[in-house]
């Protein structure tokens, strides 16, 4: 069975000449990453370990650093200087038994890696899949009021898709108790902050955000009404803010709005509202 001193990790990749061993037969382009987490590998109490079969992809940005709960493009490195993107999905899952992995499987592949950084967002996306969080019903009616054609959350959608190479995330806060029903004609009262990177074009990163900020409560007013009159949303502030500046406090405060709606960037028209994530 597999030991303590094992060289299996969450993040590890499976070689792919060894997959028919475990009776995996991907297309060749693809790969299997494991993510069982590192102190369930080796656990007595567990038969399995859970992975993934990724295809390689062209990276989207729209389902890069945790934009979407179901699907994450992740960078792969070789010892070369290679880099190749595959694409995980939560129903592409599998498992493989730990007698499997321990006898058939000479160990973890060497040729391709996942950088730290990367290591870290594959396992906050794996975290968001359970860990999201959920709205009121009648907050969530409210994002479905239509303007036009399109429900606010759609247009919402179609103002963050231009930028979201540079956001790393929009994190939401209603005041009060996120769990209750509030009755017709009492408003929820939202906070929005638009967290941008600092690591890549940070001055770009701002006045993207900026720009989105602006528009985003453009829009939910013109949804809602002034905040002095809303009986349904009433938009408390819309604010960017740099990563280097947002503090574990705030985030206590706060969730991250983790829309599937950023993936009509690459022109899929098949919208998911935020009801159904």
């Amino acid at each position: 069975m597999i030991g303590r001193n094992t060289t299996w990790r969450q993040g590890s990749l499976i070689k792919q000449e060894e997959l028919e061993r475990i009776g995996l037969s991907p297309a060749p382009s693809s790969h299997v990453i494991l993510i069982s987490h590192d102190c369930d590998i080796p656990h007595k109490g567990e038969d399995a370990v859970e992975a993934i079969i990724c295809p390689t992809v062209v990276p989207d940005k729209t389902l890069r650093d945790c934009k979407n709960p179901r699907k994450l493009h992740l960078r792969l490195e070789s010892l070369s200087g290679e880099e190749i993107y595959i694409e995980l999905n939560f129903q592409k899952r599998t498992f493989i038994s730990k007698a499997q992995l321990a006898v058939e499987l000479s160990g973890p592949q060497d040729n391709y890696y996942i950088s730290e950084p990367e290591k870290r967002t594959l396992k906050q996306w794996l975290s968001s899949r359970y860990g999201r969080p959920a709205y009121p019903n009648a907050f969530e009616n409210h994002l479905k009021m239509k303007i036009g054609k399109y429900s606010v959350e759609r247009l919402f959608s179609d103002l963050v898709a231009p930028v979201a190479e540079h956001i790393v995330g929009i994190f939401i806060g209603l005041d009060g108790d996120k769990n209750i029903e509030l009755p017709p004609g009492e408003p929820y009262c939202l906070s929005i902050f638009i967290v941008y990177r600092t690591d890549i074009n940070a001055l770009e990163a701002r006045e993207s955000s900026e720009r989105l900020a602006t528009s985003l409560a453009d829009l939910l007013t013109r949804a809602y009404g002034q905040p002095d009159e809303a009986t349904a949303i009433c938009l408390d502030r819309c604010t960017a803010i740099a990563d280097s500046r947002i503090t574990l406090a705030d985030l206590m405060k706060v969730d991250q709005w983790r829309l599937e709606w950023l993936s009509l960037a690459d022109g899929n028209d098949d919208f998911v509202s935020v009801s159904d994530i």
